[in-house]
């Protein structure tokens, strides 16, 4: 297969690349700012075959290809960026799986630590649950600063797509569910934990008020 560009692809190219660089870059950021959809400048790039691309000559488009329209949208030279977030969403989509599995890992074991007859210590338990809580609400923080893009357009635009083809929204309310089960187990455990203490608390004040008493009679 040739990937070397045609004359009419150079051609549209460089079109593509001065229009953008006069008309559109020095309004881009403020357009975005004001919100504003820049219909005559979206004109201007229609009547030079930029409008309806994928569009048969016969009826008015440009009848290009979806290669030429990749030339048009973004230059080879300037992929760095989109690349970067197709890997990002990569990495988040291996990092919630790997979240998930610990999650089920950590519920399953919460549901037998719990059970009336289990050998380890409240105490253990509890620690273990904190630094599991702890684990994840960090990696949590990570995957959404993660995508932040300080307001680069094109890319949330890649990310949102990439996103909605992995399901990643589907993960998080899946592990969200997970992290409030394994929560109300955490408070569970520790509600338990505290009644535990107030009862030896209180079996403690009774008994030293026997002694006491015990102490009064004897004397």
């Amino acid at each position: 297969m040739d990937f070397n560009l045609t004359e009419d692809q150079q051609a549209f190219r460089d079109t593509a690349r001065q229009f953008a660089t006069e008309r559109m870059l020095p309004e881009a950021a403020r357009w975005d700012a004001e919100k504003i959809f820049p219909v005559e400048t979206l004109r201007e790039a229609a009547a030079l075959g930029f409008g309806g691309i994928y569009v048969k000559e016969d009826v008015g488009g440009s009848g290009l290809s979806r290669m030429d329209a990749a030339l048009i949208m973004d230059e080879s030279r300037n992929m760095d960026e989109t690349v970067y977030v197709m890997e990002l969403a990569n990495l988040q989509l291996a990092e919630l799986e790997a979240y998930d599995r610990i999650l089920d890992e950590a519920v399953e074991r919460s549901y037998r630590d719990l059970a009336p007859r289990t050998l380890r210590s409240q105490a253990a338990i509890l620690n273990q649950l904190g630094e599991i809580r702890i684990d994840l609400a960090r990696l949590s923080d990570e995957l959404s600063n993660i995508t932040k893009f300080f307001g680069d357009w094109h890319l949330a635009r890649v990310y949102q797509a990439l996103s909605s083809r992995f399901h990643l929204a589907d993960w998080h309310k899946s592990i969200d569910e997970k992290l409030k089960t394994l929560d109300d187990l955490y408070q569970l455990l520790k509600q338990n934990q505290n009644n535990r203490l107030m009862l030896m608390l209180e079996v403690t004040i009774v008994f030293l008020f026997i002694v006491d008493v015990i102490w009064l009679i004897l004397k």
